[in-house]
């Protein structure tokens, strides 16, 4: 119940007006709010920014959310969309078409950064099997230190 609560306060806070014209306005502001992050977004990405790109996290949720529920309501009310201003609604269409290609580069940018990350974990993971290999080492029987020769496990979930 708590939750349907929640869904309903964000719902209501972000309501487009009523007015066809207006509520499309809105909607053109929050997508450039939305391209705005993602524009920054990818450069802190690019600049390998860690903090820039961690600090902008709450907002691109809030902002995505935004325009989630924005979308959702034009296309709940898309008869009274059409018949409203051709311009504005041109306007609308031109800023959802340059968005999309913002959010093209933006997933390029984290998919890059996810491929840069994953080729490190490799590495860092070959080196420590590479280290354990060349000084393997275990215990005997009578817990006396024993050199070992051959594959050794570093007991390290390599799927982490």
């Amino acid at each position: 119940m708590a939750n349907e609560t929640k869904t309903t306060d964000i719902t209501r806070e972000h309501m487009l007006s009523r007015d066809p014209h207006k509520a499309m306005q809105e909607m053109m502001a929050t997508i450039d709010a939305l391209r705005t992050v993602y524009i920054e977004e990818t450069n802190a990405l690019e600049a390998a920014d860690t903090r820039t790109f961690m600090m902008l996290q709450d907002r691109k949720i809030e902002t995505a959310r935004r325009y989630q529920n924005g979308i959702a309501q034009l296309l709940a009310r898309k008869d009274e969309i059409r018949a409203a201003d051709p311009t504005l609604r041109q306007r609308l269409v031109s800023m959802q078409e340059d968005f999309g290609t913002i959010t093209i580069q933006n997933v390029e940018a984290l998919n890059r950064v996810n491929r840069g990350v994953k080729r490190l974990g490799e590495r860092i993971m070959s080196a420590a099997r590479e280290a354990a290999q060349k000084d393997a080492v275990n215990y005997g029987k009578k817990g006396v230190l024993n050199k070992h020769k051959g594959p050794l496990s570093i007991g390290v979930s390599e799927s982490a």
